[in-house]
């Protein structure tokens, strides 16, 4: 019944509330998604859902694009997130080859049922170097 309850957040096109802790504050640097080739989206929760689906963290209005594509999952053990494809129908490249799951370094480009491409990225805090 947890799904019921669930209902009118879903209905309204709210994104789901995260229970996990975000990111430590502590890391050396910030990292982010380049969605559309302009829109900057900051990465702050430990797990990053998207897709077409209202539900997601990352929103990609594209058919192509399965309704839960992709997850990246914070590694903290290797302090970098790991891009999970969800068994998407049109599947995921990473630099151009197809992927299940791959850790992700700056500068990796995600691209999704080869229409929306995501770029991966890494910003140095201001007071760290």
């Amino acid at each position: 019944m947890r799904w019921f309850r669930s209902l009118p957040q879903r209905l309204l096109g709210r994104p789901r509330e995260s229970t996990a802790p975000p990111l430590p504050s502590t890391l050396p640097r910030r990292p982010f998604l380049i969605v559309d080739s302009h829109r900057q989206i900051a990465l702050t929760s430990p797990c990053v859902r998207i897709g077409r689906a209202h539900d997601n963290d990352i929103v990609l209005d594209d058919p192509r694009v399965s309704r839960h594509h992709l997850e990246l999952r914070w590694q903290a053990d290797q302090a970098r997130f790991l891009a999970v494809d969800l068994n998407s129908s049109g599947g995921t490249l990473l630099n151009g080859h197809p992927i299940q799951q791959c850790p992700l370094e700056a500068g990796d480009v995600l691209l999704l049922s080869g229409s929306i491409e995501l770029i991966y990225g890494e910003q140095e805090h201001a007071d760290s170097g």
